[in-house]
């Protein structure tokens, strides 16, 4: 890139930046080229300095009035660049000697020279020679200029390439340049003579060369003919004065700074008979490697990855090669078993596919072998999972391809086309000084840009942005070195009205914005920010995105958020601490190219001078990157750590593809006070996670997740490092793989590839959502690749599922059946008729399980098998222990996704409230409800177990009576002679009420409890009564109602039944439907019969239907009573009173008048099965 300089009228004059060809300073020799040394021969021109004596002290005149008072038409007749940053601080031009490092294991006497630079003669290409055992790398650059070259040719030599990273992120504001850290790039160490080739043009010998000079001083830039005329007349003539004139003119008046880059690989191809790739494992926590575009030709060995110190217990990590080739090589990937994939490749001319240490290797038909997709590991495919060689299917979408069929994927646009008029330097108008506001200078220079199709170049920097700004369509912005875009103010500090720092386009559907080198980042709390909102199209690949843009908040200096103000293991939060909302959002408006992004929340301060763990800190960043709506995306080398909430966060999304992702979950989380999402409160932005599943107890559940994948279709991802190092700053747990419960989950999506899935320190790798068509969750301990520190997974590939579905609905939870458990309540006993022909168990049509399964099958419109096992009169204590109807022995568990439960109510005398006079009996303690719930559910998951998942949901017991007034005082139930109760006081009403209320709290807690140490709850309880307002207004005695009521109208305002009272039955005008019989030989009417000479008075207590009616049958037997006291007795369905021949009475109930009292009637039961679903839907998905 060229530097340059704004005239007074707003075009761009040339200050050169770099040796041009033509000079004799990089004049080519006319065979090999000249070596290193020749190009030190600085040329110079005469110059008449007494001649233009006045004329230099006038223009120091006017550069000393330009630096004290910042004055734009002096800086613009200067036309100097106004740059900040002291050049005393800059690396001055230095000889090749100073890219040679010698192996440290090399003594002094034996440590090689210098390596060789030279053109060749024929062709455009820089060679390079590196000596034995030899690093080569680019000089110390203060400001680490970036890397951006398009190819480099391996000549010869055995290769290993180590650090193609940037150790930290720039530290510091440009005031203090002594912060600004080192980046190099490194290759090597060689075992014999080595050369590398860096072709290109013309420009690319000169970018090449710019590698050895990275960044000039002033001194020789003001000897280089290509130097403005009037600018060496200056110096010169300062220079004439004083030496120190000279050097105050350059450093402190004009500020001239001159700007380089140096470059590393994007695309590598090597020609030759040596090894290309040996992977250096300098560090253990980057077990995932990616490979595209390779050309691999002429090898020993193509792909090493034996490193010393790898092993079978620990291997170079994994490996995806993607749209490459090799060709002519002896063996194409030596490697210890582990985790390998092969993805639209071609492998020609070659011996071996792939050679294990040992001797042992894979043997393809590598002569000429097309891969389309070829993987070694675990396949996780659709709920099962293969071991070992698979070729699963990789259906690559159209719009994510280049015209090849490879993954699209470009390089950071050069604008080496631009000449000096099509560039505008940001300092024309903004400071960069970290203090001045620069908010409304960078406005007018995005619009000025866009709007005259100019470079827009943002020299390093801090930029105050203090409101939001937009970028418009038609811009691109190049920074230096991260130039940093700071927020700052109220403007981002009002967590319920979010608001983007940056937002880039309008929802244009064929816009261009271009971004490189820029750093978004904040100062202090700002619980309203999102830094980057994302808003345009492209019908172009490429036209719009980012390369090498970051985001870094907190942890510097400027930043407000230091070891000092936000130091870890507080034991609180500080509200000073809680610095923004969101990173990044992609919005559905939105698509785009990213390449070499880092969402980072600072775990440490960068500027502290400790460099150990003393330095971290607790920055609280709610949301990582959210990516909404449809594609094309592409995701290259993107990082997310350390956000609250997320670090991915992919919501009805289609066509998105991603090359390494990496993540790490916050050092803080895994106490109690720091569950998430706290300090935050989710529900400002799309696809907002819950965090309600896990126990109250457990500490590693509600942490950060790593990837979330929802509504979706169409997510490739090709390799993952999704790593949790802490637990509260606690390390112990990586080994334990404990960290965290689980890092990603997928739902209600199709067509999600993961390729080479890496996780460190969690118990799950992969937690699909239980409503998945697949829900198996993929466990660390199933997929441990490394068996020693830090004993990380790898799969191989994992698809959730291919089926077509409908991102924009809810998957459904019940995939096979569910089953249904319980007493009376459960069975609906009165409710509609007999659902059975089970003459003891009275489930009725009516009941809310049987209307449960109704809305289920006709919710998910397949066939589901509903297992009905509830039976009136059943106790938890019966179902325990296998008696009664035996309801856990009939069940087949593989066919049930999820299980409802109505019990307890009979195990404390809640069958008596029917009696009313006996419903005083309290709840004992509630250890022993917790006993019971505890042993229903052990028992339920012990049957359950290797059948799959299940959840669970409790339901509860209802309020019967308004207890207000006291209008029902004087009321009781009765019928006739055989029965009466007790007087409806106030009194017992809320006597009664209170019992349900208590044994609902008791059944709650105990569930509560039951979950506490669980990672996702097995039980819900839904307490209908408080929750749903189902009963509000129709209960017994309602104010201002005398009981009983006598007729079908007036009942049908209650929601429970009354004694021989009526059904209320919805119509199909209120879109009813009444449940089918489940079996064929299921009675028409509901019976209950008693014979008076084998009944007792005391048979079957929880339910006093039988032993009432054993008492009617005696009376009459023995003359108390008569057949027509019976009659005049029955209830809605009617009764019968039978004289046998031996003297014996048999009384047959047709609407089990009293058995039904006080349970739910259908419309209830209706609303009931209502609430329930609702309830699993928003539970479960």
């Amino acid at each position: 890139m060229q530097n340059n300089l704004l005239t007074s009228t707003g075009k761009a004059a040339h200050l050169p930046s770099r040796i041009h060809p033509s000079s004799a300073l990089y004049k080519k020799s006319s065979t090999n080229g000249p070596s290193v040394e020749a190009t030190h021969q600085i040329s110079t021109c005469p110059l008449s300095m007494a001649l233009l004596w006045y004329a230099a002290i006038t223009l120091s005149v006017l550069a000393a009035i330009h630096r004290l008072l910042q004055f734009h038409a002096v800086h613009s007749f200067f036309v100097s660049c106004a740059s900040r940053t002291d050049t005393r601080h800059q690396t001055t031009f230095k000889s090749s000697e100073r890219h040679l490092i010698p192996d440290q294991t090399v003594p002094a006497s034996e440590a090689p020279g210098s390596i060789i630079f030279e053109f060749e003669k024929d062709g455009d290409g820089l060679l390079v020679q590196v000596p034995v055992r030899s690093w080569w790398r680019t000089v110390t650059a203060r400001h680490r200029t970036q890397a951006m070259c398009r190819e480099v040719d391996l000549i010869s030599g055995d290769w290993a390439i180590r650090g193609f990273y940037a150790s930290t992120p720039v530290r510091g504001p440009p005031e203090k340049p002594n912060l600004w850290y080192d980046i190099q790039v490194m290759y090597g160490p060689a075992a014999s003579l080595c050369q590398l080739r860096r072709s290109g043009s013309e420009r690319a010998w000169q970018l090449d060369h710019m590698i050895l000079s990275v960044v000039q001083d002033a001194a020789l830039y003001f000897k280089l003919c290509s130097t403005p005329v009037w600018l060496r007349l200056v110096y010169a003539a300062a220079n004439v004065i004083s030496p120190l004139a000279a050097d105050a003119l350059t450093r402190r008046l004009l500020w001239i700074q001159i700007r380089t880059m140096f470059f590393c690989h994007d695309t590598w191809e090597y020609r030759g008979r040596c090894r290309i790739f040996r992977i250096i494992w300098p560090f253990f926590n980057e077990p995932e490697w990616s490979w595209s575009h390779l050309r691999l030709q002429g090898c020993k060995i193509a792909i090493d990855l034996t490193a010393a110190g790898s092993d079978s217990k620990s291997p170079v990590g994994s490996l995806s090669v993607v749209d490459s080739a090799i060709i002519h090589c002896n063996t194409a990937i030596k490697t210890y078993p582990f985790t390998l994939t092969q993805s639209r490749n071609k492998i020609y001319k070659s011996t071996t596919f792939i050679g294990f240490p040992d001797g042992a290797s894979i043997s393809k038909n590598v002569d000429d072998w097309k891969i389309d997709y070829w993987q070694y590991g675990n396949n996780f495919k659709q709920g099962d999972v293969a071991h070992g060689e698979s070729t699963p299917a990789e259906d690559r979408p159209a719009s994510l391809l280049d015209s090849n069929g490879n993954w699209f994927s470009t390089g950071k646009p050069t604008f080496y086309n631009r000449n000096k008029d099509q560039v505008v330097n940001a300092r024309l108008h903004a400071a960069g000084d970290g203090k001045t506001d620069d908010t409304v200078a960078l406005q007018s220079l995005f619009q000025y840009a866009a709007e005259n199709n100019l470079l827009l170049y943002i020299p390093a920097g801090v930029y105050i942005i203090s409101s939001p700004l937009l970028i418009p369509s038609n811009t691109r912005i190049r920074g230096e070195v991260w130039s940093q875009l700071m927020a700052v103010g109220d403007k981002f500090a009002d967590a319920q009205r979010p608001k983007a720092m940056i937002t880039v386009g309008q929802g244009e559907k064929n816009g261009l914005v271009q971004l490189e080198n820029l750093l978004l980042t904040s100062r202090g709390s700002l619980p309203g920010l999102a830094l980057l909102q994302w808003n345009l199209q492209s019908s172009k690949q490429g036209d719009v995105g980012m390369w090498d843009c970051h985001f870094r908040v907190g942890g510097a200096t400027g930043t407000d958020l230091r070891k000092a103000d936000c130091p870890k293991l507080s034991g609180s939060v500080n509200s000073k601490c809680i610095a923004g909302a969101i990173m990044l959002v992609k919005t559905n408006k939105g698509s785009g190219y990213f390449e070499n992004m880092w969402a980072w929340v600072a775990d440490h301060d960068l500027d502290d001078p400790a460099g150990d763990d003393s330095n971290q800190i607790n920055v609280y960043f709610a949301r990582g990157i959210l990516i909404f709506g449809h594609g094309p995306t592409w995701w290259r080398g993107t990082a997310s750590e350390h956000s609250v909430m997320y670090q991915y966060n992919i919501v009805s999304a289609s066509n998105v593809y991603m090359s390494i992702i990496q993540t790490e979950s916050p050092y803080y989380q895994g106490t109690f006070f720091l569950q998430a999402p706290a300090p935050f409160k989710p529900g400002n932005w799309i696809g907002e996670p819950s965090f309600d599943q896990c126990g109250s107890a457990t500490t590693n559940c509600n942490v950060a997740w790593a990837l979330i994948v929802q509504h979706s279709n169409g997510i490739y991802i090709d390799g993952t490092g999704l790593y949790s190092w802490f637990q509260n700053y606690n390390q112990d747990c990586v080994g334990k793989k404990t960290c965290q419960q689980r890092l990603v989950n997928i739902y209600n999506s199709a067509n999600v590839f993961i390729s080479h899935l890496i996780t460190i320190g969690s118990v799950e790798v992969v937690t699909p959502a239980f409503s998945n068509d697949y829900n198996r969750i993929i466990y660390v301990d199933d997929t441990l690749q490394a068996t020693v520190y830090p004993w990380w997974t790898a799969i191989a590939s994992y698809l959730d599922s291919s089926a077509k579905i409908n991102i924009t609905g809810h998957d459904y939870p019940i995939k096979k059946g569910w089953v249904a458990f319980g007493d009376s309540y459960a069975a609906g006993i009165g409710a509609g008729t007999p659902l059975d022909a089970d003459p003891d168990c009275y489930r009725g049509r009516g009941s809310y399980t049987a209307i449960l399964d109704n809305i289920i099958q006709t919710s998910h419109h397949a066939s589901i098998v509903w297992q009905s096992r509830s039976c009136s009169g059943e106790t938890a204590e019966q179902f325990i222990k296998g008696e009664g109807a035996k309801q856990l022995e009939q069940w087949q568990p593989s066919f049930s996704d999820i299980a409802t439960v109505s019990f307890t109510g009979n195990d404390f005398g809640f069958g008596d409230i029917e009696d009313l006079a006996t419903t005083r009996r309290k709840l004992d303690t509630e250890h022993k409800v917790q006993d019971l719930v505890y042993n229903v559910l052990d028992k339920i998951y012990n049957k359950k177990s290797g059948h799959g998942r299940l959840m669970v949901y409790w339901t509860g017991y209802p309020q019967f009576f308004d207890a207000t007034d006291k209008t029902c005082d004087s009321a009781y139930f009765s019928n006739y002679l055989i029965w009466a109760g007790r007087y409806l006081e106030a009194k017992l009403r809320l006597k009664l009420n209170e019992f349900s209320v208590e044994l609902n709290q008791q059944v709650k807690f105990a569930i509560r409890r039951y979950n506490q140490f669980e990672p996702s709850p097995k039980a819900k309880f839904v307490d209908i009564d408080a929750d749903s307002g189902i009963y509000t207004g129709h209960r017994f005695c309602e104010p201002g109602v005398k009981e009983t009521l006598n007729t079908e109208q007036g009942q049908n305002t209650v929601a429970f039944f009354y004694p021989d009272g009526w059904d209320d039955i919805p119509s199909a005008d209120e879109h009813f439907d009444m449940p089918p019989k489940k079996e064929s030989q299921a009675p028409d009417k509901w019976s209950v019969s008693v014979q008076s000479s084998t009944c007792n008075d005391t048979e079957d207590g929880n339910e006093p239907l039988r032993p009432m009616l054993c008492s009617a049958a005696k009376a009459v037997a023995n003359g108390t009573l008569t057949t027509s006291d019976i009659d005049h007795a029955a209830g809605e369905g009617g009764s019968s009173a039978v004289k046998n021949s031996d003297g014996s009475v048999t009384i047959t109930d047709f609407s089990v008048a009293y058995l039904k009292m006080f349970h739910p009637k259908t419309r209830a039961n209706w609303r009931i099965a209502q609430a329930v679903h609702d309830v699993m839907i928003l539970h479960l998905n």
